[in-house]
């Protein structure tokens, strides 16, 4: 880590910063200048475009500058007029962008669009403590879009630069740079002007055509020493058109100070043996980096007769090169001479143009070629130094980076960040990884210069290789510690960038800020739910603590619902080995007030998080308390007061439940249902009694009920035998244990099992009354009650099918079993007829592996079984799926895949329904409880059932064969019925059977 210099620092930071560098041999940042000036140094405003071309619809973004402002007294406002062509471009005055050139102040800006074609902005400081200087000043940006084609001059009319803002004087004179937009009709061609269907030895075969890519971020070579090859050209070989030489790509643009190529191409070619050719360029814009040979002279196999000829000035290069023999021929047609490196120097436009061009034969005959010139435009690159918004704790330790977008081969940067020092503390700063991530070496220590509420840092690295990174990256790691809370700005000025050629970047800045939130006292029993009676604690905690040495709370209660017996200290104030001195403890009805204090200055107090105090408390009836917190205070070893927030509690209290496990039992007629009654929310039990109801003609309790294991649970001896108070449909059931310890059982636990014989079909409730639940003291307390139910189904009979026709069934795409479920027994169907089915039938889909029955799962405490459904053997076995039947009476079970061997699907008949048999469509009898099924249709519906209910006339007789069309045919006299009744004949008074469900035609 770097150590920090605390100097006082002079506001001439660039000027140190070009000292460091130049002293460290780095390229001197006092070339760090615009790289466009006006004549004689006057202050400048001038416009940089990119792109200056494009299509309608395009975007073109336009920087406003202004160079060559001194120091004494800087630039205190501006205004800018520009005229533009509004049938070329579009503007509004929302596409104007301002540049932060007073970060210690605010400006009043200035927007107008007058006439639909002169854009009018300007800005004048308010508050400010100084003003900027300089060149390179980006004080504006307008986005502009293209409307349609043409050439847009942007002139710039009578700006105004004020050197005192009060008064308005003006710098006098100024000079003005101007700029213009080119807009095309949008044209699909390609960047390259060279034909590209010169005909090959090939006649079918297409003349490859290189596409050249403007690359923004190349790496820079080391040396300006010949380029080596980039690519392989492949030419074409037969000669097509005239001799022309030309630049390719025609036009591209790039980034201020990025490395890039263009080719020069010959077309037209015939045996070519040597050439020669000069391009000139923009020596302010461009520098010329290198140049290599293209491969289409050697194309046919010719050897250079020598090196290349390479005469290169500034503006201007020379190339040429030439082959041996008459022998093999040289290359036709098309392909590149040369490739040529140059590196953006500065933002502007600069001419590629070809002249003194020259190629020759193998014979010696030579032919000057046409031209086609070209250009590049260089674009600015405005990076980005960024301050980040964070918000931290007090008394916390952090890292504060500062980071850099945009950066283009950068080298060397310094910045000065500014900060409130009553909210932060420096304690140290770093070199970030962005500078040097590319392998490049620092030239020496970066540079720190600190002052409280300042801090200046920058850094460089050594020599032109490699190149310096691109993109975004952190350049500084400050550490700091927060203090108090509140927000501190942290506002970045005077930034400064260069590349590795010395060129400087221009960089804006992005500013930050850090909000410090102070400690919270929580309490950390929110929602807490507890039983009556019970005793509980309640911690007092906080966080964001800064070096804390004391405190102090309130905190009130509702008497009616807890009290509280105690409150003591946590440790907290002395867990980093601070000495306890007294502490404050004062309680009421419904209040309490407590604090803790530690003497002396060292060592240092907790930071962060801790509990502070335990309240113990007991609840006294059931419902619901606020704890809330006032009267805070804490203080750091230093003596500081600060006061935190704070964030309450509740407490809620319930009283003991009783309640039916499982809520819904289905039981069989004849045979025998178990239930079991749990407690909930109970304290210190040690008595319980409740009375319980339910419906005498469809339930019979057999024998009395079982004690649960919950009342003896922790040791408890009982009293005597339980209460047993029984008769038809009502029990008052109790038990008691003895003494007052060991303590009784808390929570939740079974107290007792009941057994009922199912009498006949129905529902028969089963009600909770008159609970009562009492502890070791001998306190009752009246209980809630959740009562259940059981249904009472009739056995089911073994099933007669009538056999229906094989089917192959088909796996592709799932099985689906639908129908429709029940009708009303009232209605009159002895003769098949359709009927609307009502809503709301229960309806199980089981399946099994086989018919071997499947044991019972064992159920938690409170866990609700699925229906149980016990016909007879066989079991129904695994629960797959449940569903009811829709508004329609339509039912429907959709299986991804078959996994069971046999499916049953099973209806539970709401109380007042019944029916006896299902019928199909063609009025077989298919079931009158359950169908079951092996291996089922892929589809197995009908669009309605037909139901019979028993009558005195015999029950129809179906076909032992199926038909097309089978057709119940009742008779007077009786016959034998395939049905679940023991006798052939039945009796005139129709027994009741559990309603049926699901039909299913088996193919």
């Amino acid at each position: 880590m770097n150590q920090l210099r605390h100097t006082s620092r002079p506001r001439t930071w660039l000027g140190l910063l070009v000292l460091f560098l130049f002293v460290a041999s780095v390229i001197p940042l006092a070339a760090m200048g615009s790289p466009a000036v006006a004549p004689d140094q006057i202050p400048t405003v001038r416009l940089v475009t990119n792109p200056g071309s494009g299509d309608i619809g395009d975007t073109f973004t336009t920087q406003v500058f202004i160079d060559n402002i001194p120091a004494d007294p800087g630039l205190q406002g501006y205004q800018v007029s520009i005229n533009f062509d509004d049938t070329v471009l579009s503007v509004s005055t929302d596409d104007v962008s301002f540049g932060d050139i007073w970060p210690s102040g605010s400006a009043i800006p200035v927007l107008d669009l007058k006439e639909g074609n002169t854009l009018v902005f300007g800005e004048t400081p308010v508050n400010a403590t100084s003003y900027p200087s300089g060149s390179n000043l980006m004080v504006a940006s307008v986005e502009w879009t293209g409307a349609g084609a043409g050439v847009s001059p942007l002139d710039l009319n009578g700006s105004i630069l004020l050197n005192d803002a009060l008064i308005g004087t003006e710098y006098d004179p100024i000079a003005e740079v101007d700029g213009s937009v080119t807009v095309n009709d949008p044209d699909p061609a390609t960047d390259t002007p060279i034909p590209t269907n010169t005909p090959t030895e090939d006649p079918g075969a297409p003349t490859a055509t290189n596409t050249h890519t403007p690359t923004h971020t190349p790496t820079p070579t080391p040396t300006h020493t010949t380029v080596p090859p980039t690519a392989t050209d492949t030419p074409t070989t037969e000669p097509g058109g005239p001799l022309t030489f030309s630049v390719s790509p025609g036009s591209q643009t790039v980034d201020y100070g990025s490395t890039f190529t263009v080719d020069v191409r010959i077309s037209g070619a015939e045996d070519l043996s040597a050439f020669q050719f000069t391009l000139s360029y923009d020596q302010t814009i461009l520098t010329y980096k290198g140049v290599t040979l293209g491969s289409f002279l050697t194309s046919t196999g010719r050897s250079l007769s020598g090196p290349p000829l390479i005469d290169s000035s500034p503006g201007s290069l020379t190339y040429g090169a030439s082959t041996l023999g008459d022998s093999p021929a040289g290359p036709n047609g098309s392909g590149v001479l040369a490739t040529i490196e140059f590196q953006a120097k500065s933002v502007g436009s600069s001419a590629l143009n070809l002249s003194a061009g020259t190629a020759s034969d193998t014979t010696g005959a030579s032919e000057t070629p046409l031209y086609q010139n070209g250009s590049v435009t260089v674009r600015a690159v405005t990076p980005k130094i960024v301050a980040p918004v964070t918000t931290k704790t007090s008394g916390s330790t952090f890292t504060y980076e500062v980071s850099i977008q945009n950066a283009v081969d950068l080298s060397a940067f310094q910045f000065t960040l500014n900060y409130d020092d009553k909210k932060l503390r420096l304690l140290d700063v770093d070199l970030g990884d962005f500078l040097t991530s590319t392998g490049r070496a620092p030239s020496g220590p970066p540079l720190i210069n600190s002052a409280p509420g300042e801090i200046t840092y920058g850094a460089a690295t050594l020599g032109d290789s490699p190149a310096g990174p691109n993109g975004s990256g952190v350049l500084a790691e400050l550490t700091f510690l927060a203090m108090d809370p509140g927000v501190s700005p942290m506002t970045l000025s005077d930034p400064s960038t260069s590349n590795t050629e010395g060129f400087p970047q221009s960089p804006i800045v992005q500013n930050g800020s850090v909000t410090i939130i102070g400690p919270t006292m929580v309490i950390h029993a929110e929602d807490k739910v507890v039983g009556i009676g019970e005793t509980f604690d309640v911690a007092v905690s906080i966080s964001g603590a800064v070096d804390l040495s004391a405190y102090q709370f309130t905190m009130d209660y509702n008497t009616a619902i807890v009290e509280a017996l105690d409150v003591n200290d946590a440790s907290c104030l002395s867990s980093t080995g601070r000495t306890l001195g007294d502490e404050v403890k004062s309680m009421g009805p419904g209040t309490l007030t407590y604090g803790a204090f530690t003497v002396g200055p060292t060592p240092a107090g907790p930071f962060g998080s801790c509990t502070l105090a335990v309240v113990t408390m007991r609840s006294l009836t059931h419902g619901s308390s606020a704890l809330v917190l006032s009267g805070l205070t804490v203080s750091d070893t230093d003596g500081v007061d600060r006061v935190p927030g704070a964030d309450d509690g509740s407490v809620t209290v319930k009283r003991p439940q009783l309640r039916i496990v499982p809520p819904t039992s289905i039981a069989t007629m004849g045979e025998t249902v178990s239930v079991e009654v749990w407690i909930d929310w109970a304290v210190d039990l040690s008595a319980f009694q409740f009375d319980l109801n339910w419906d005498a003609s469809k339930l019979s309790l057999v024998g009395d009920p079982a004690l649960g294991p919950f009342l003896t649970s922790t040791g408890r001896t009982l009293s005597g035998p339980p209460l047993v108070d029984k008769g038809p449909g009502s029990l008052i059931y109790g038990a008691s244990t003895l003494g007052d310890s060991p303590a009784g059982p808390s929570g939740t636990g079974h107290i007792a099992t009941l057994e009922f014989m199912a009498l006949m079909l129905g529902t028969s409730p089963l009600d909770l009354t008159n609970g009562v639940a009492s502890d070791t003291d001998g306190v009752s307390r009246e209980t809630e009650e959740s009562d259940g139910t059981v249904i009472i189904r009739e056995p089911t009979p073994t099933p007669t099918h009538t056999p229906t026709p094989t089917h192959t069934p088909s796996f592709a795409d799932g099985w689906r079993f639908r129908g429709y479920t029940w009708h009303d027994p009232s209605v009159d169907v002895s003769t098949p007829v359709p009927w609307t089915p009502e809503p709301g039938v229960k309806l199980y889909l089981y399946g099994r592996m086989d018919w071997t029955p499947t044991p019972t799962p064992t159920l938690a405490p409170g866990e609700t079984p699925p229906p149980t459904f016990t016909p007879g053997p066989p079991d129904p076995g695994m629960l797959i799926k449940e569903t009811e039947s829709d508004g329609s009476g339509f039912w429907n079970f959709f299986l991804a895949e078959l996994v069971y061997d046999i499916y049953r699907v099973v209806a539970e008949i709401p109380d007042g329904l019944a029916f006896s048999q299902i019928w199909s469509e063609d009025g077989d009898i298919l079931s009158d409880y359950s169908i079951e099924w092996e291996q089922p249709a892929k589809e197995v519906h009908e669009n309605a059932f037909y139901y019979a209910t028993p009558t005195d006339t015999p029950t129809p007789t179906p076909t032992s064969t199926p038909t097309d069309t089978p057709t119940p045919t009742p008779t007077d006299t009786p016959t034998a019925t395939p049905t679940h009744t023991p006798t052939s004949t039945p009796t005139e008074t129709p027994t009741p059977v559990l309603p049926i469900f699901l039909p299913l035609i088996l193919g």
